[in-house]
């Protein structure tokens, strides 16, 4: 709302309009910035936002999906405590990624379902749920190793 008013806005203005403390409005920012979804643009090109860091709106961005979702910038200031089990689910993230990659380099263009079946074939070490497979296509798509065809979206194509 606040670039309703204007075409720039400082870190400090959007603090103090949303009541936010300064460090969590940072890293809100900081995540309408990055690479991946470029929502806000830092005037003068910099990465780091300070207090009177300039922001505007990106004119050019655009996105192929209805909702996009913005992942926050994760807090650096507290090391992460990891665990067995917060692991595992890592490992199978990147062992589903590489089944569908591996499919899709062979096959260069498949159907959903049939995507589906051969990575419940290739997974033998456990069975993976078909929203996490769903949510791996979409990694995926997001990080440009696969794209949806043009007229049929139940239809992926292997990006070289």
């Amino acid at each position: 709302m606040l670039f309703n008013t204007g075409r720039e806005v400082t870190l400090r203005a959007i603090s103090e309009a949303t009541q936010l403390p300064k460090e969590e409005c940072k890293r809100q920012v900081m995540s309408l910035t990055v690479s991946r979804h470029r929502i806000l643009l830092i005037d003068g090109g910099g990465k780091d936002v300070e207090d009177d860091t300039k922001l505007k709106v990106n004119d050019a961005f655009t996105s192929e999906k209805m909702k996009v979702s913005v992942s926050l910038i994760k807090k650096e200031d507290k090391p992460a405590e990891t665990t067995a089990l917060a692991e595992a689910p890592v490992e199978r993230k990147h062992v589903i990624d590489a089944a569908i990659v591996r499919i899709m380099k062979s096959r260069n263009k498949l159907e959903h379902n049939s995507l589906l079946e051969e990575v419940f074939r290739q997974c033998t070490l456990f069975k993976p749920q078909p929203s996490q497979i769903k949510a791996q296509i979409e990694h995926l798509i997001d990080r440009e190793f696969l794209k949806r065809d043009g007229e049929k979206r139940n239809i992926y194509i292997y990006l070289p």
